[in-house]
C-alpha cells in the first residue's frame, strides 16, 4: 500500500484509497481496511474502484488519491524508475 496526505474536517481526517476494479480482491479488500480504519482512528478513508495497481500509484503522484493498493513489482518498477 502507499499512502500520501489528506485533507482534514471537523477534526477527522478524510483520504481516498484507490483499489482495483469491483469485482476483484483489492476492492473487497480496500472497503474492510477503510472501515477498520475508520472504526480505529479518527481517520475517515472512502475505497474507489480503480483500474488498479499503476492507476493507484499514478492518481497518489497526482494527489487524487491519499492511498493506494499496488502489487509489489509494480511499487518496483515505480520506485527504480
Amino acid at each position: 500500500m502507499v499512502a500520501c496526505g489528506g485533507s482534514t474536517e471537523g477534526g477527522t481526517t478524510k483520504m481516498t484509497m484507490g483499489t482495483g476494479g469491483t469485482q476483484g480482491t483489492y476492492f473487497a479488500y480496500g472497503n474492510v481496511l477503510s472501515q477498520y480504519i475508520k472504526d480505529k482512528t479518527n481517520i475517515s478513508v472512502t475505497a474507489v474502484s480503480s483500474d488498479g495497481s499503476k492507476a493507484n500509484i499514478q492518481s497518489v503522484d497526482v494527489g487524487d488519491y491519499q492511498l493506494g493498493t499496488v502489487q509489489s513489482d509494480v511499487m518496483d518498477y515505480a520506485w527504480n524508475g
